[in-house]
């Protein structure tokens, strides 16, 4: 029954593809080239990241095989950053991006064929190249031009301003082979067609090409990548190295010819590789805040602290503890069912992307890093000065999470978007429409609650902006941040109703999940419990006691905490952190001391 247990709650995290998808990349982060290394610079660190990638890469299938099988890509966004996070970066951005970039417009460019083999055998790292210092969110309107010359037959790259500057992608180890991915405006006889994707050499051994300017940008705090501010002179592009596709092409006699007419539409086809992306940025995210709450947890096991009335007791006995990492487990838990109900369902679309999918990923990929970023920065806090160094992990995760906040499209940009697309539709239909009051808080019940929530937002803001008095931004902004807790609603409701529907072999591991459902369902709750009292459908004593009920439910889950964090596949010695150990304080002395024996912590 253990077993099963253990399997089951495996197969609910990973989605049942551990084995197929994930196993061989936990093996190969045993290599010790992941092995933690002190005393490093910046610069050395990003150069540390760089071969630990190409090792990912040597160890596994090449990217134009992992791009074929989007299982095995969200499954490498995972692991690739959970022991050096910058290799999260790089794997991401080469594989899926640029890379992908190819996958989906070049892949049978016989011009492109040399520069494609030089990136899927990484001989070339590849850097994709959209945002600009000036254009993050509104890439479409992006300053970077690509000028057709039809008697060269070429184009010639240029930027025009400070502001169209390419920035944060990957160009300050200007020694680093790289080919880039550059997202530029084509320009044809003056006239603007809109983005389009371009194939840039960017450096070799002997360093950047003419034509091309890259300053590295500030130091960021425990990341050591090269991302630099990357300009562009009259740099010349053959062209067949614009990466048009399907979408459009450019006559022998030099004239645009669309075959996707909507500027808008050739764009989005342009960035077909952000939707997947959505996926890995959620899916590196989950990878940080189990790894996080694995960590804490053990750590909470060994860590004594003075218990009123008791002798020392390991703080993972005291309730406010509980409250804290016992709901940030059940929330790692809940995140897990939505974000694989939504690679679930890119996989069996084939990854064709509708209106309503595109809606849950950018809900998803918003929910999913803003919730993991609450985990890690709660689990850094309850470990207390131990969570602060870089040997424990911990720290380095909110680093990364900072990032994916902001990663392949702003969180609060696209919760926006997502939440003025729900708003132009239809409410989703009640649940519960009968008189009487929900008697119990079970998780079919607390759906009922969220649906009726966010059924009451959705009258709320359809009726403000019918009675809006002012400018479209004015009915808009009126609206924003109840359309946003809409959203928000909705990506919460999904990833409740996504894990009450998974169903188990083992009825232990079915009833964790059904407690672990509820403790995230309550917390949710709470964070709207006047509204709840108020409207009628359930007993407000109910709500009065929620506190009391996410105790008990703490209480029910703390025998089984190792089961469940075990379920990430996981072990301490994967981490090599010292809190992992019971004898973390002998073992974090013994690291101190060998650290300083090797003369590289002060010099």
């Amino acid at each position: 029954m253990e077993l099963q247990t253990k399997k089951d709650l495996l197969g609910f995290i990973y989605n049942r593809a551990y084995d197929l998808d994930h196993k061989d990349l936990q093996v190969l982060l045993r290599d010790n080239i992941f092995k933690y290394q002190s005393g490093l610079n910046m610069a050395e660190l990003g150069k540390l990241s760089y071969k630990r990638s190409e090792f990912i890469h040597s160890k596994i299938e090449s990217p134009l095989e992992v791009l074929a099988n989007p299982s095995r890509l969200f499954a490498l966004a995972e692991w690739a950053g959970l022991l050096d996070v910058s290799c999260f970066s790089i794997i991401m951005v080469h594989y899926n991006l640029t890379m992908g970039t190819f996958y989906d417009h070049a892949l049978h460019n016989q011009a492109t064929a040399a520069e494609l083999e030089e990136l899927n055998n990484l001989k070339s790292f590849g850097p994709y190249m959209a945002t600009e210092l000036g254009y993050g969110n509104n890439v479409a309107a992006l300053k970077t031009e690509a000028i057709y010359d039809h008697d060269e037959k070429c184009f010639f790259l240029n930027t025009p301003d400070c502001l169209a500057q390419k920035y944060m992608s990957y160009s300050g180890f200007s020694d680093i082979p790289k080919i880039a991915v550059v997202m530029a405006r084509l320009k044809i006889k003056e006239k603007d067609h809109g983005v389009f994707p371009f194939v840039v050499r960017l450096c070799d051994e002997n360093g950047l090409r003419d034509g091309i300017q890259a300053i590295p940008c500030p130091e960021k705090p425990v990341q050591g990548l090269d991302n630099g501010l990357t300009s562009f002179h009259n740099l010349r592009v053959e062209r067949d190295h614009a990466l048009m596709g399907e979408i459009a092409a450019i006559s022998e006699d030099g004239e645009f010819v669309a075959n996707i007419k909507n500027v808008r539409a050739r764009f989005l086809k342009s960035m077909s590789r952000i939707m997947p992306g959505r996926l890995c940025v959620s899916s590196a995210a989950l990878g940080a805040g189990k790894a996080s709450c694995y960590i804490a947890l053990k750590f909470a096991q060994y860590r004594l602290s003075n218990a009123p009335g008791a002798s020392d007791t390991a703080i993972i006995h005291f309730r406010p503890f509980q409250r804290a990492l016992f709901v940030n487990l059940s929330k790692v838990y809940a995140m897990s069912a939505l974000t694989n109900d939504g690679k679930t369902k890119f996989l069996d679309g084939d990854g064709k992307v509708d209106n309503d999918l595109t809606t849950q990923i950018n809900i998803t990929k918003a929910i999913v890093t803003w919730e993991m970023a609450d985990v890690v920065s709660n689990c850094r806090e309850r470990v207390g000065a131990q969570g602060i160094f870089s040997i424990n992990k911990i720290t380095e995760y909110i680093s990364l999470l900072q990032g994916l906040v902001t990663a392949e499209g702003d969180n609060q940009v696209l919760i926006a978007t997502a939440a003025g697309q729900l708003v132009n539709q239809s409410p989703a239909a009640l649940i519960h429409t009968g008189d009487e009051h929900l008697s119990e808080l079970s998780v079919e019940n607390i759906i009922t609650l969220l649906n009726a929530r966010e059924s009451h937002l959705h009258k709320s803001i359809s009726e403000n902006k019918i009675n809006s008095a002012g400018s479209f931004f004015d009915e808009w902004n009126d609206n924003a941040n109840d359309s946003i807790k809409l959203a928000r609603l909705r990506g919460h409701r999904l990833a409740l109703q996504a894990q009450a529907k998974w169903q188990c072999e083992s009825s232990v591991a079915q009833s964790h999940l059904e407690t672990l459902g509820r403790l995230f369902g309550l917390s949710l709750l709470k964070e709207d419990s006047a509204w709840y009292c108020s409207c009628g459908l359930v007993q407000c004593e109910l709500i009065h006691g929620l506190d009391r009920e996410i105790d008990r439910l703490c209480l029910l889950l703390e025998p089984h905490i190792n089961t469940l964090i075990d379920a990430f596949g996981y072990d301490e010695a994967l981490f090599d952190a010292p809190i992992c150990f019971p004898d973390y304080g002998e073992q974090f002395t013994a690291r101190s001391e060998r650290m300083n024996s090797e003369g590289k912590r002060y010099e």
